[in-house]
């Protein structure tokens, strides 16, 4: 019965501690910049900036839906 309960003891300690902490496959973006001023804008002006940004992650990184704000 102590056998027992030592191996329970470490299988709950190993998934309550050490499967949590391994990181699983997933993608990451990073932004050479995160904002841009376009400076002063008045009616009908177009200006346009383009923001560069790379997977840093281990998994494929699709971009669905892109806003402006």
């Amino acid at each position: 019965m102590k056998k027992y309960m030592i191996v329970f003891s470490m299988v709950l300690l190993f998934n309550l501690f050490i499967l949590p902490c391994q990181s699983f496959a997933q993608p990451k973006i990073q932004f050479q910049e995160e904002s841009f001023d376009l400076g002063q804008m008045y009616q009908n002006d177009k200006k346009n900036h383009i923001f560069e940004f790379k997977n840093t992650g281990t998994e494929t990184l699709t971009v669905e839906k892109v806003k402006g704000g």
